[in-house]
């Protein structure tokens, strides 16, 4: 058993995020920061996740047998934490790991722009391959040529849309 439990604050905005992780590093916890902490905000991770992750060494007097185990804090605003709920709960329900980066390339490639369009809402850096894509979308125009990958290709068209129940004969269309 390496963590002892996990937290997560959600609130309202990457500002209150920001204020709420100051709090926990400047604290005078005895827990001590276990690894430096991760900032999914200002440097997202690979598939559109964003959030502050402190991970703290658990010390206490009152229980020496749990000293050394890690918990686990994560900050995140409404958005951010819906968007990865999202990813979750629709890895589940089509049984692919969409949160471990597996899964349907058209999937990953609309959590990855709707990441983006989030990062936008809450002034933040998407990740750098949707940034140029989506200003050109929000503008009214398209992706120059360059800008062109797999994800544009499966994003600007939907040309064959993901589906639910995969394999199965009453296969569902997702709507888009």
């Amino acid at each position: 058993m390496q963590d002892i439990g996990g937290l997560r604050a959600i609130v309202e905005s990457v500002t209150k995020v920001r204020e709420l992780e100051k709090v926990y590093l400047e604290s005078n916890f005895r827990h001590q920061l276990a690894t430096p902490h991760k900032d999914y905000i200002q440097h997202p991770k690979s598939d559109g996740y964003r959030g502050i992750h402190l991970v703290y060494k658990y010390r206490s007097e009152l229980a020496p047998a749990y000293d050394g185990l890690n918990l686990e804090l994560q900050l995140r605003t409404r958005l951010q934490h819906a968007w990865a709920t999202a990813v979750e709960t629709m890895g589940t329900f089509l049984g692919q790991a969409l949160k471990s980066g597996q899964g349907e390339g058209q999937w990953k490639a609309f959590f990855e722009v709707s990441s983006a369009a989030i990062a936008l809402l809450e002034k933040c850096p998407p990740i750098l391959d949707t940034k140029d894509f989506l200003r050109a979308r929000h503008s009214g125009g398209s992706p120059k040529p360059s800008q062109s990958s797999a994800c544009w290709r499966s994003c600007v068209g939907f040309p064959s849309p993901p589906t639910a129940f995969k394999g199965k004969k009453d296969r569902v269309p997702i709507i888009w």
